[in-house]
């Protein structure tokens, strides 16, 4: 038995179709590097920097 491929049609985007992929990925492009900083902070990556305001300098000591 061989196995036939069907014949699709070429399938291309309109104009304004491609004017909108260029501005999705114009604006991805702009927001990269912040959602990459959120991401690795999501995923324990990267360390919240200590401001020295959520721990009480009593405790302190016990901050791991």
């Amino acid at each position: 038995m061989a196995a036939t491929i069907p014949e699709l049609p070429l399938l291309s985007l309109s104009p304004d179709e491609q004017d909108l992929i260029s501005a999705l990925r114009t604006d991805l492009m702009q927001h990269r590097f912040r959602l990459e900083l959120l991401d690795s902070y999501f995923n324990g990556e990267q360390l919240v920097r200590d401001l020295g305001i959520s721990i009480p300098p009593q405790l302190q000591g016990l901050h791991t």
